[in-house]
């Protein structure tokens, strides 16, 4: 379902995929991962995420990825975004959601600021139970890399799934490490 958040001064355009059939009937919906997929800088859009969306949907969870302003069919222009902008609409798009949160980053981002991650990190954490996943081997362009890696992208869909994994705590498995 596409639809447009008011965030920042700007319409930023979302996606929303939610699962067909929950793949266990007796979890409840706010036991459930709800996923927000945020695209990297330069030309990037949702339409980069919407394969990972798809991915969680399958597996019986609702995701949601959005343009930043200046991207795809969101408002602004490029040249108005900042780190602080995107982190002010990063946050009022995770405003809409509640429960378990995992923030997922790169081994290595040359690009975004660790006080940019920090105040998403801080945020998630007074708001939810949170986890924090490393992918190894990953860079900047992480949404570029998980579908240039459908191996990676199954195997985190997996990890950040699994029921026994669903409490506050930093995730690992093959191929990830804890935050």
């Amino acid at each position: 379902m596409e639809f447009i958040h008011y965030a920042d001064g700007e319409a930023l355009s979302c996606t929303s995929i939610e699962p067909a059939a929950l793949t266990d009937p007796a979890a409840s919906g706010t036991d459930r991962a709800r996923v927000v997929i945020m695209h990297g800088a330069g030309i990037g859009s949702q339409q980069r995420s919407l394969p990972l969306a798809r991915d969680f949907a399958a597996a019986g969870h609702a995701s949601l990825a959005f343009d930043f302003s200046g991207h795809g069919r969101s408002s602004g222009t490029l040249e108005e975004l900042s780190l602080e902008r995107r982190l002010r609409q990063a946050l009022a798009v995770i405003e809409a959601f509640t429960g378990r949160a995992v923030l997922v980053v790169p081994e290595r981002d040359e690009v975004i600021p660790p006080e940019v991650t920090a105040g998403i990190e801080q945020a998630l954490r007074a708001k939810s139970r949170f986890s924090k996943m490393v992918l190894d081997g990953a860079d900047h362009q992480l949404g570029r890399w998980l579908t240039e890696h459908p191996e990676h992208r199954a195997r985190l869909v997996a990890l950040m799934t699994d029921p026994a994994l669903s409490t506050s705590g930093d995730l690992a498995g093959p191929g990830t490490s804890p935050g």
